[in-house]
């Protein structure tokens, strides 16, 4: 891996981002491709927005970050994306081992971000 995270962090940046306009611009597909079968409605289309929203959030402060080499800057971010990723691994392998099992390539890529966000933090002392 390289010394330092920024290659990770603007690759995280770049899908967060991507993902989040998704769901922000085009709510019933995302939803839809994420949940087949739901009828998620107004209040499922604003659930996938505020989703939307959150990773666009989370793309911003990957990239605001990407230049970071303060163990004191850098830590905090990379053990919120952890937080994410982790959670997002335990949803993602959740659904795609009891509905939709087309998610799991996601959990999988999550387990992966994670294990790479976990190596910098532990460099990060």
């Amino acid at each position: 891996m390289p010394a330092d995270p920024k290659i990770l962090l603007i690759v995280i940046a770049v899908l967060e981002t991507i993902v989040g306009l998704a769901a922000v611009l085009s709510p019933a597909t995302a939803l839809a491709q994420t949940f087949p079968g739901i009828e998620g409605g107004a209040a499922g289309e604003m659930a996938m927005r505020m989703a939307g929203t959150a990773l666009i959030a989370l793309g911003a402060l990957a990239w605001l970050a990407r230049d970071a080499t303060e163990p004191a800057v850098l830590r905090p971010v990379l053990g919120g994306l952890l937080v994410y990723n982790v959670l997002a691994v335990l949803n993602l392998g959740w659904l795609g081992l009891t509905t939709v099992p087309d998610l799991l390539p996601f959990a999988i890529l999550h387990v992966i971000l994670s294990g790479a966000l976990l190596f910098y933090m532990r460099k990060a002392r």
